[in-house]
């Protein structure tokens, strides 16, 4: 951790010296308390937890001890599921961001469980059967698994999606905390900007780049005409990994995966 400009390292050591008594490696920070408070106060805000990790912030935005919905970016700091990463001298801002891997996949279970209103340990079995197919490079089986999470989410987790912008952004920030589950070895980067526009979904693996752009009610073909018109493959060009460019279509009305192609 990391609390001024100075960027001195704090170290927390509870999970290692858990891990050495019960000779077994685990998430024992994370367990020590569950951030329900924290997903009740981001719930009645309108940004969800990819518009607050990765950013810069001048003090005065994340230093304040009020814990209101309006602004739960401070308690979030505080709490230690974020941190000061770096320091901009020029701006006097402060770049804040999950500390490391614990926390991230603990915190973003209990998000993406809260947020879809499922069991943390669906979430967490459906992003190990996720990765394997990113792995192996099976798009097929990645949209069947993923369309079957999709299928058994609560109707009424969709009730407050009152129009299409709503629709479309409730569907790629799921897709962006299922991916951010997956862990370190796959890179996720939502609405990731180039030169042309912003891609809605990037995932990067040691062998695999994946480079997908979701409708709501739309078509494949747009999706796919978007992301070589707006050029979100053009970083990639000379990478040696395999590209892998996909359009899925979400339903407004099944609420669900639609279509989608691999190109």
């Amino acid at each position: 951790y990391h609390f001024s400009k100075r960027m001195t390292d704090i170290y927390n050591p509870y999970s290692l010296i858990y891990s050495l008594q019960s000779k077994n490696i685990g998430n024992y920070w994370f367990i020590t308390g569950t951030p329900n408070y924290l997903i009740n106060l981001m719930s009645g805000n309108s940004k969800t937890l990819k518009d607050y990790v990765g950013k810069y912030y001048s003090t005065e935005l994340f230093y304040d001890y009020m814990a209101v919905k309006a602004s739960p970016l401070p308690m979030i700091y505080q709490s230690g599921y974020l941190t000061i990463k770096d320091y901009n001298k020029a701006t006097n801002t402060y770049l804040l961001d999950i500390p490391n891997n614990e926390v991230a996949r603990g915190f973003i279970a209990f998000t993406a469980g809260g947020y879809l209103n499922v069991e943390n340990s669906d979430c967490l079995s459906l992003c190990t059967d996720l990765y394997m197919q990113l792995l192996n490079g099976s798009m097929e089986d990645f949209i069947e698994i993923l369309t079957a999470f999709l299928g058994d989410i609560p109707y009424d987790c969709h009730e407050s999606l009152k129009d299409a912008k709503m629709m479309e952004k409730h569907f790629s920030y799921t897709f962006y905390l299922i991916m951010r589950l997956v862990g370190s070895s796959c890179q996720t980067y939502a609405e990731k900007r180039n030169s042309h526009g912003r891609a809605d979904v990037i995932l990067e693996l040691k062998e695999h780049v994946y480079i997908f752009e979701f409708k709501l009610d739309g078509t494949v073909d747009d999706a796919l005409k978007q992301i070589d018109s707006q050029g979100y493959a053009v970083p990639y060009l000379r990478d040696k990994r395999k590209l892998h460019k996909i359009g899925v279509v979400f339903s407004g009305e099944t609420k669900n995966v639609a279509d989608w192609r691999e190109v």
